[in-house]
């Protein structure tokens, strides 16, 4: 309307050609200048629209990232709260001592002048030096228990003594622990040829000082009451005067409780249901039963040499081989701490002719002694078995299974030691070999390390103490009956 109504000349163009054309083009002018400014104004509404569009939006996102952040720390925050409830509190941190580094790799014939048939050796760290025990024979031909005192260089700090000697006694199979300044010895004794016992076996305890090795305790048979507990806390607590088990003990192990004194497991020869039953019992630094020992598995019948394991943490494994209550052979282990209900594990069917139980045996020993404890109920061990066909098996806390062939050539004596799975393996007849393979961080079955030197070591079961960053191994080499028992130290992977 405005366009139309300012392009009628206000002269007649005829009249005033040049000054209306000028005036009409001012108006063209001014016509343009117009339509500009509406699209001025346009396009800055538009942009004002954007920004406050944008910062809308700005805020709207801040807000939200905000909130989605706050709810993101709110969950993490309560499962990280929930994942920390789970886990006892207030735990002390655990170091150990260990050997000098340069003195790793050392491996020795412990005693090369003793006497031969040197079988049967075990040991204990004491965060000094290393006690040990082995048997030997006497005169008679029946093995003594012996014991010494050994520095990282394998020198004698407490030269080695017998235990104790009573003519007619066949003594086996001893185990060691150190609680304080307390060594505990304990060993199977044999009277079947004194022919005046009903009962032949015995679990023969005695102890010493740490330090100096002088008696403290005399050579004394266990003598204990055996019931079914819930857990250790029940059977410590219980005391059944007067009554106390008849039968053959033996299959001893011995390990020393972080709440002071030790733990002891054996195989019991029960009259009332003529089958071996493994057992545990508490002992006090004087190597006196706290309470009652208590059944590993009543159910069970036939039950055989125990592996027993007793972390700084209180808990309390063991594993066994023999039958359930349905007569199925297989591997079975039990697990307590204080007074948590047991963690029962049964392996039926497994063709294992060894097994270990260990906790965290993929960490270094001082991590692993460190690793958090849960609160409400048992932690799972980590478990390994080998059979006669050379195959080996590693399942660990997850209950994950892996494992790997050995070409065929068995594997004895499985056990764990930090970081690595170890062990024999028979070459032919009567010669092994001692190996080790480590664990991966992915938590499997790296390649084999042999440690033998020559392939003389003995079937008899390997022995080994832990300290920071190696292990004590024992094993005995040699042609049968001449074994002399050999000693490494060996570092971590």
């Amino acid at each position: 309307m405005k366009k139309k109504h300012l392009a009628k000349p206000i002269l007649g163009f005829k009249a005033f050609p040049l000054l209306s054309l000028l005036i009409s083009f001012a108006l063209s002018l001014s016509v343009l200048a117009c339509d500009d400014s509406e699209n001025i104004v346009t396009e800055a509404g538009e942009q004002a629209g954007e920004q406050a569009g944008e910062q809308a939006g700005e805020q709207a996102g801040e807000q939200a990232g905000e909130q989605a952040g706050e709810q993101a720390g709110e969950q993490a925050g309560e499962q990280a709260g929930e994942q920390a409830s789970l886990y006892e509190e207030g735990l002390s941190p655990i170091t150990v001592q260990g050997c000098d580094a340069s003195q790793l790799g050392q491996s020795a014939i412990l005693i090369p002048e003793g006497t031969l048939t040197q079988i049967h050796p075990d040991a204990a760290w004491d965060g000094e030096a290393f006690w040990m025990t082995w048997n030997i024979p006497n005169e008679e031909g029946k093995f003594e228990t012996w014991a010494g005192r050994f520095d990282c260089q394998f020198n004698f700090l407490v030269e080695p003594f017998a235990v104790e000697q009573i003519p007619g006694m066949n003594d086996v199979d001893p185990s060691i622990a150190i609680s304080g300044d307390h060594v505990l010895i304990a060993w199977a004794r044999d009277n079947s040829f004194m022919g005046d016992s009903e009962y032949n076996l015995t679990t023969q305890i005695a102890t010493f000082n740490r330090v100096s090795g002088q008696p403290e305790v005399a050579s004394h048979p266990l003598q204990v009451k055996t019931i079914e507990a819930m857990n250790p806390e029940q059977a410590k607590a219980t005391v059944v005067e007067g009554e106390l088990d008849v039968g053959n003990r033996w299959m001893v192990n011995v390990k020393a409780h972080p709440e002071g004194g030790f733990v002891l497991s054996g195989s019991w020869g029960d009259p009332a249901v003529n089958s071996f039953r493994t057992y545990l019992v508490h002992l006090n630094e004087q190597a006196e039963p706290v309470g009652s020992a208590w059944l590993a598995e009543p159910t069970g019948r036939d039950q055989g040499q125990a592996v027993l394991s007793v972390s700084p943490r209180g808990h309390i494994d063991i594993l066994w081989q023999g039958n359930d209550a349905n007569g199925q052979r297989g591997a079975f282990i039990r697990s307590w701490r204080k007074d948590l209900p047991v963690l029962a594990l049964d392996f039926v069917g497994r063709d294992w002719i060894s097994a270990h139980v260990m906790r965290a045996p993929y960490l270094s020993y001082e991590e692993g002694l460190n690793q958090p404890v849960l609160s409400q109920s048992v932690d799972r061990p980590w478990v390994v078995g080998g059979n006669n066909a050379g195959q080996l098996t590693l399942i660990d806390d997850m209950g994950a299974e892996s494992g790997i062939s050995g070409g065929r050539q068995p594997y004895v004596g499985v056990t764990f030691a930090p970081k690595v799975i170890t062990g024999y393996q028979r070459i032919q007849g009567s010669e092994h070999k001692v190996w080790r393979r480590p664990i991966t961080a992915e938590r499997s079955i790296d390649l084999p390390e042999e440690l033998t030197i020559t392939p003389d070591a003995a079937p008899y079961p390997l022995s080994l103490t832990h300290f920071k960053g190696g292990s004590l191994y024992l094993w005995a080499e040699g042609q049968n009956p001449n074994f002399l028992i050999r000693a490494s130290l060996v570092a971590e992977p």
